[in-house]
């Protein structure tokens, strides 16, 4: 059984075995909201990130990435989009913070499956 808790376009799932996904959604506070989440409540380390607003340059901050300790991350996006999301600084930052990467563009689907 997951338990799950959102705030601020933020979605924790957590469960048993001490797995974790975290999810941020695309607002554009969403930096705001990363640190919200580091103040005001415990994030534990994260097997999965699931990355912001497609990887934008406002998502995945340091700080919240030295937090969470995230093993992996997925960034979905759209190949070759108007954006030029995902931005090369926080395809940096998730390197830097040892999380390995997939994204919808290069990868296709990402299928996550959570075993017991």
């Amino acid at each position: 059984q997951m338990s799950f808790s959102a705030m601020a376009g933020m979605v924790l799932l957590a469960g048993p075995l001490t797995r974790s996904i975290l999810a941020a959604f695309g607002l554009p506070e969403l930096k705001q909201a990363e640190l919200d989440l580091i103040e005001n409540h415990y994030l534990p380390d994260t097997e999965l990130l699931i990355v912001g607003h497609h990887g934008s340059r406002t998502s995945t901050d340091n700080l919240f990435l030295e937090t969470i300790r995230a093993e992996d991350a997925v960034i979905s996006v759209g190949s070759n989009n108007s954006y030029g999301h995902p931005n090369r600084e926080v395809l940096a930052r998730l390197q830097a913070h040892g999380c390995n990467i997939w994204r919808t563009d290069r990868n296709g689907t990402v299928e996550i499956r959570v075993k017991q």
